[in-house]
């Protein structure tokens, strides 16, 4: 029975490890398969509001939004403070909608490489394939974050 289980656990292990390393990813792309083509990611904003969370961790920001998690590191990401006018042109996604958009980006992306790679690769392990901004109001001022998409809470 010992036996079993871990085995159980050596192989689960070895589809993830597999699913991580098939993801190679960049700032603005990502790709399904080891060779695969760059494929750019779709950049999508989120309202910070107030019920959500912000904090601090060295240089680090860390967003809390409906039990999920974002990072901003300014060494790796862009920060921009932007008009207030500019706020009317951009089409906010609650967590739910950026759940579906990333559904439906990594489904059709999937049948993609199937229909001319004749197979179909594991989806990865983790948020990949969005490009995900926050916008922050703050005293007159709006702020947008770039960021990672890390964790989710159920």
């Amino acid at each position: 029975m010992k036996t079993k289980i871990i085995f159980c656990i050596l192989f689960m292990l070895g589809l993830m490890q597999t699913s991580i390393a098939q993801v190679r990813e960049d700032k603005d792309h990502y790709t399904l398969f080891k060779g695969g083509k760059p494929i750019p990611k779709k950049i999508v904003y989120v309202l910070f509001e107030a019920s959500d969370t912000l904090k601090k961790m060295g240089d680090c920001l860390i967003f809390e939004i409906k039990k999920n998690t974002f990072t901003h590191n300014p060494k790796k990401h862009v920060f921009m403070e932007l008009n207030i006018d500019s706020m009317e042109n951009i089409n906010f996604v609650s967590i739910p909608r950026l759940y579906e958009m990333e559904e439906a980006e990594l489904k059709n992306r999937l049948d993609e490489i199937e229909a001319e790679e004749g197979f179909r690769p594991v989806p990865p392990i983790g948020h990949k394939v969005l490009k995900v901004h926050i916008v922050k109001k703050s005293d007159n001022k709006i702020y947008s974050y770039e960021l990672d998409w890390l964790a989710s809470v159920f």
